[in-house]
């Protein structure tokens, strides 16, 4: 089966080795190929340059730079030619180079003595020549372009077939490989199956009917190992069931020094039994000795310390208690007997108490009336204080508010001087500009006059521009006399404003002390008011304090006659009370602590 899956894949490499190998040297073919293309295209290229360089030689004309030296082009086409490869399909090209190389030598040496018959030289000898030359060139290259398809078109057809039997032999080989992994696959899968349910009944806790090996290999070793897992699983089964009935007498093999579940078996069996020994000592009553704890995890060892140790604590507090409870019922029967006697005497003093209670209450009374005056009549001073205070402040934003106008006034008189100030500058320019245009207008009228008839019409435009020039003098004239006026009203307006905005300040100033005042005046009748209320409530509470009192002391008389009957029950409470302690006190001399 085996053999069946690389046999396939020898075969796809043998084929991929030789397909390459020839896809090299057809590779390696069309290099030299297009190589050879290359150098006989730059040698057409250089017998072209050196045809052209000649013609320039003899037709160069007087003043006309000087072309490429005629050696050096034909230096480059003989080194072209010598890399050609020495071919005999490069024969014609060789051949019609030499033909060339004649006709180019026999063309310089009529140029230097005869120019004329040099030109007919190069048309009917060096041109067909060259002529000549191309064309063998073009054919070689034709040749060539076609040889290097054909190899192209082979390469192309043997690479596709080596394609074709490479993809056949590597999909049998695949589909051979994925049989046998199927196959294999279908062996393992079972026998994992196999143990996977083995391994989930052992899981589940199913101990039993689990499956036995079939063979020797891996598998039946891995249902070997859970069969023997299963088996230790069920002695562990019933050594926890007795342990979990309470029995600290459970067999369970160690069956080597690494059997970590044998171990500790054994170990919780026998922290049983040591746990069990320490209980019953404590059962019998002694409270001192110590239960055993395995470590910081032993969750029964630490419960039943704790539980220990309460017990001790409990034993010793009912110890505590039972002398002190001993003590306090001597004490309570001591104490009622006592309190029987002073009873009687609270409720003589109690009578004297409430008669003296009922004269308080009554002055009492008259003093609530009298602080409700005294408040009443502080909180209508207070009233008109308030009054007071707010109308000051009123007045007070009022002179503010008057302020604020009158320095808004001032700013606005202050902008207007300044506004025309700059219009006394604007009247100054058009003034000036009046100056000049009565000047340019005078200069017109005469060079109008000079003019003669022709210039009558542009004399009447100028005194025309002469008179508008002149009224606008005027006018600026006039204006600048009313914005003199405006700035000395404005001025005045300004001081005006000022000495107001002062008065307003004063004003202000003393209506705002004006209003501390009132405020100040306001509080003192505010704390007048405050006090008289306290004042007021305090006799009211004073007064219902005494009426409280009044009830209390009825009911304290009432109680009294009630605790005289409870006293003569505690009495026989107390009696019982020591009877029980002496029940107690033996009960709790049975533990040791």
């Amino acid at each position: 089966m085996l053999l069946l899956l690389v046999v396939p894949l020898v075969v796809t490499g043998l084929l991929s080795v030789a397909s390459l190998r020839h896809s090299g040297e057809v590779s390696a073919r069309l290099t030299g190929g297009l190589q050879q293309a290359r150098t006989l295209t730059n040698l057409r290229g250089a017998v072209n340059r050196l045809t052209l360089v000649a013609s320039e030689e003899l037709l160069l004309r007087p003043g006309r730079p000087e072309p490429a030296s005629l050696d050096t082009v034909r230096a480059e086409a003989v080194a072209e030619l010598a890399a050609a490869p020495n071919s005999p399909e490069l024969s014609d090209v060789r051949r019609d180079w030499a033909a060339l190389e004649t006709q180019l030598d026999a063309l310089l040496r009529v140029a230097e003595s005869q120019p004329a018959a040099a030109v007919t030289l190069f048309e009917e000898r060096l041109q067909p020549a060259r002529a000549q030359l191309v064309q063998s060139i073009n054919a070689y290259l034709d040749s060539r372009e076609a040889a290097l398809a054909a190899e192209q078109l082979q390469l192309t057809a043997d690479l596709s077939r080596s394609q074709g039997i490479v993809t056949w032999t590597a999909l049998l080989g695949g589909l051979l490989g994925l049989t046998f992994a199927w196959l294999v696959l279908g062996q393992i899968v079972g026998a994992m199956q196999l143990v996977s349910r083995a391994s989930l009944r052992l899981a589940e806790g199913y101990l039993d009917d689990l499956p036995a090996a079939r063979s020797r290999d891996e598998t039946g070793q891995m249902l070997g190992a859970l069969g023997q897992l299963g088996a230790q699983q069920r002695q562990l089964a019933q050594a926890l069931g007795q342990l979990s009935l309470g029995s600290s007498q459970v067999a369970f093999p160690v069956r080597h020094g690494q059997d970590v579940v044998g171990r500790a078996v054994q170990d919780l069996t026998r922290h049983t039994e040591e746990v069990a020994a320490s209980a019953r000592v404590v059962a019998s009553g002694d409270l001192r000795a110590e239960l055993p704890v395995r470590s910081g995890q032993d969750t029964l060892g630490l419960a039943l310390r704790d539980m220990l140790a309460q017990l001790r604590g409990f034993a010793l507090q009912n110890q505590q208690f039972s002398a002190q409870l001993a003590l306090s019922s001597q004490s309570l029967v001591t104490a009622t007997t006592q309190q029987a006697t002073s009873v009687n005497q609270q409720s003589a003093a109690i009578a004297e108490t409430t008669a003296a209670v009922e004269e308080v209450r009554t002055s009492s009374r008259h003093a609530v009336e009298v602080a409700s005056s005294v408040t009443r009549q502080a909180e209508a001073a207070r009233a008109v204080a308030t009054q007071g205070v707010q109308a000051a402040q009123d007045a007070e934003q009022g002179m503010l508010a008057l302020q604020g106008r009158v320095d808004d006034i001032a700013q606005n008189m202050l902008n207007l001087s300044r506004h025309s100030r700059q219009i006394s500058e604007i009247i100054e320019t058009v003034a000036d500009i009046a100056d000049q245009s009565n000047l340019l207008a005078l200069n017109a009228a005469i060079e109008a006059n000079r003019a003669g008839e022709q210039g009558r019409g542009f004399a009447v435009v100028a005194q025309e521009i002469r008179t508008l020039a002149e009224q606008s003098k005027g006018a600026t004239q006039q204006i600048r006399r009313m914005l003199e006026d405006v700035q000395q009203a404005t001025n005045a307006a300004v001081l005006a404003t000022e000495e107001g905005s002062k008065q307003a300040q004063v004003g202000t100033a003393l209506i705002g002390r004006a209003g501390q005042t009132i405020q100040a005046l306001g509080g003192v009748n505010d704390d007048a008011a405050r006090m008289a209320g306290q004042i007021s409530e305090s006799v009211q509470q004073h007064a219902l304090s005494m009426e409280q009192i009044a009830i209390a002391m009825n009911d304290i008389n009432a109680a009294t006659l009630q605790h005289l009957n409870v006293t003569q029950d505690n009495q026989q409470v107390a009696r019982h009370l020591q009877e029980l302690v002496e029940q107690l006190n033996g009960l709790t001399a049975r533990y040791h602590t």
